[in-house]
């Protein structure tokens, strides 16, 4: 009975502590927020689970997005051999979507500074002549 209730704290702790590592916000790591990317975007994970392909995926700029052709299809490959032994791949549609996001979250940060700003950067009236080119 003891052991149930020790397995039953032990489990709400560590659901406790996870919730609370989920509200500190996204990583900061940059390999992380790559691959987190490259896979909303659409590329394919693969693991390099033999020796020839981790040697294959070490001949290429490692952490970086390459283009390519492969039986006649564009092909873009981002490798990490150093850190999760994978590499991704995707097509041009998932480079597209990726350009995209991109876009969106310098969009979205750009955005977000302008609210930062609050009213009074906007308030003065030769700014919003200036702004709206009637100057």
């Amino acid at each position: 009975m003891e052991t149930a209730r020790m397995r039953m704290f032990q489990a709400m702790a560590l659901a406790a502590a996870l919730a609370m590592a989920g509200c500190a916000g996204p990583p900061k790591d940059p390999t992380f927020q790559a691959e987190n990317a490259l896979a909303t975007a659409g590329f394919n994970l693969k693991m390099a689970d033999t020796p020839a392909k981790l040697e294959r995926i070490q001949k290429l700029p490692q952490r970086r997005l390459v283009h390519g052709e492969a039986q006649g299809h564009q092909i873009f490959v981002w490798a990490d051999a150093p850190g999760c032994q994978c590499w991704y791949s995707g097509d041009e549609n998932a480079y597209r979507r990726l350009i995209d996001q991109r876009r969106e979250q310098k969009i979205d940060q750009r955005s977000y500074w302008y609210q930062d700003q609050g009213t009074s950067l906007w308030t003065s009236s030769d700014w919003e002549d200036e702004l709206l080119g009637r100057n």
